[in-house]
């Protein structure tokens, strides 16, 4: 373990923070400890959990007898490369044989930015799978090799990760691929059964779809356990989608089956520095292998380019034959074909002086249709001039309408007149007597002044 003493604080940030810019310090240890100057002793106890269960670890180690031995003629803190070797395998093979919960650290890796990929962590990372997951690291992949290789050494179980919405679906083993070099190493570390590769955010997730990525790219087959496709429709109803659920299902299976943690790896593990430089010998490997596999087929392709063209001289030669016979085949038939030529001519002859008859009819008959074309502009004009009368009449029967649809209104007017008078008239004819009544009435009032 490393103790790093006389800090300013000790916090879990500060921890977070120098194990992420010397990540070297948990490829070569088990355990960290911050201790701050102000309170040494708080500091201690507060990790000396974390201290016990190392030093069991390692006591259990000692106990199965194979804890490496200890190196009495070491005084100094001295490190050849052979030392290093021989710790970093120790370590190594120690965390293979401790004892664990049976839980996987799961990584998923990839080059898309984390907030694409929240969705699975946060699934992974649920009581679904509390029972088969300790852990979630979200590794977001660069060039940084030895980032990519430290990560790899803190899991037991990888998802390489990769959305459409980051471009191509270029995987592995086609032009411009993405992921060629880590999905081989995550299948190097982890070997295939603890291997899955996960593609979101698709127009179509469906088995045909699938189908056609896994026959274009067969390596992703090759190197991992399965692929599990995910749409964009899927994911806007992760929490009700039947095809997220079963596949997450397949997930769950497939984190089951391989956690027997006794063939943790494909091959032992090795540092960051040893493990990118044999990536690099077998990536040089495969492409020397592949370059003397294209140069073996050039040279049978040679081989077998001399043979055909061997036999191509002497069906050459065989057709050189043939071809002078033909020409003089050629020959006799050419003088056939010249007699036949004259024949030709004679009846060409014949066949102009018809042309020219049957040119002299066509003329005639062009004039015959030039003078009906003639007829019919007359007729077409009369035609025209038909309609224009007609048009005339027909607006003048309509006009004519109007007309009587105007009288027919003033006779209608003219009753309605002659009704309201008629009514005056009656009530003149009632109002008489009334009258002739006041005048009598008046007359005698006129008496009477009178008589007085």
């Amino acid at each position: 373990m490393v103790v790093l003493d006389d800090l300013d604080h000790a916090k879990v940030e500060e921890k977070e923070r120098i194990l992420r810019t010397q990540p070297s310090i948990k490829d070569c240890s088990s355990l960290l400890l911050l201790i701050a100057n102000k309170d040494k002793q708080s500091d201690f106890l507060s990790q000396i959990d974390a201290i016990s269960q190392l030093l069991n670890r390692v006591k259990h180690q000692s106990s199965m007898g194979n804890f490496p031995a200890k190196n009495h003629g070491r005084s100094k803190q001295t490190h050849s490369s052979d030392d290093g070797a021989s710790l970093e395998s120790s370590r190594k093979n120690l965390k293979l044989d401790i004892p664990c919960s049976q839980k996987h650290s799961v990584g998923v890796f990839s080059r898309c930015a984390k907030i694409n990929y929240k969705w699975l962590v946060v699934k992974l990372e649920s009581k679904a799978f509390g029972s088969l997951v300790k852990e979630v690291h979200a590794v977001e992949i660069s060039n940084d090799v030895s980032h990519f290789l430290s990560a790899v050494n803190n899991c037991t179980f990888a998802i390489l990760y990769h959305s459409q919405n980051h471009g191509r679906l270029n995987i592995i083993g086609v032009p411009d691929s993405l992921y060629d070099r880590e999905l081989k190493t995550l299948f190097q570390s982890f070997g295939k059964k603890k291997v899955i590769v996960v593609i979101d955010d698709l127009k179509d997730s469906s088995a045909e779809v699938k189908r056609n990525i896994l026959h274009e790219q067969k390596s992703i087959e090759q190197f991992s356990q399965e692929l599990l496709l995910f749409s964009e429709t899927e994911k806007a109803r992760i929490n009700t989608s039947d095809t997220v659920y079963s596949k997450l299902e397949k997930l769950k299976q497939i984190l089951e089956t391989s956690c027997d943690f006794t063939e943790n790896r494909a091959q032992p593990r090795m540092s960051p520095v040893a493990a990118e430089c044999v990536s690099a010998q077998q990536l040089m490997l495969e492409d020397l292998k592949k370059e003397m596999s294209n140069q073996t087929q050039q040279i049978k392709d040679l081989k077998n380019g001399m043979s055909n063209q061997t036999q191509h001289i002497v069906d050459l030669k065989k057709e050189m034959s043939n071809k002078t016979q033909h020409i003089e085949d050629l020959k006799k038939e050419m003088s056939n074909q010249t007699q036949h030529i004259e024949d030709l001519k004679k009846e060409m002859s014949n066949q102009t002086q018809h042309i020219e008859n049957l040119k002299k009819e066509m003329s005639n008959k062009t004039q015959h249709i030039e003078d009906l074309k003639k007829e019919m502009s007359n007729q077409t004009q009369h035609i025209e001039n038909l309609k224009k009368e007609m048009s005339n009449k027909t607006q003048h029967i309509e006009d004519l309408k109007k007309e009587m649809s105007n009288q027919t209104q003033h006779i209608e007017d003219l009753k309605k007149e002659m009704s309201n008078k008629t009514q005056k008239t009656e009530e003149l004819k009632k109002e008489l007597p009334n009258q002739a009544q006041q005048i009598d009435k008046l007359n005698k009032e006129d008496f009477q002044q009178s008589q007085l």
